[in-house]
């Protein structure tokens, strides 16, 4: 088995920023790394896996799947 991996790049940082701009015209706390997260699996990835869907769902750009079930 191997693992990708991923290293920040302008692209990722340019979605970051537009989320974390997103995030506080909304007033909403959504921590950089969740958003960093979410920029990344947005750009680089066709989805992302994680156990903690709460954190991740509200991003409707992003497919978003639980293996952990």
């Amino acid at each position: 088995m191997s693992v990708d991996i991923l290293y920040p790049d302008y692209e990722i940082l340019e979605v970051f920023g537009d989320l974390k701009n997103q995030v506080i015209a909304k007033g909403q706390k959504i921590a950089d790394a969740d958003l960093f997260i979410v920029a990344t699996a947005v750009t680089k990835c066709s989805r992302l896996v994680t156990g903690n869907i709460r954190h991740f769902k509200k991003f409707r750009q992003l497919i978003v799947e639980n293996w952990i079930k």
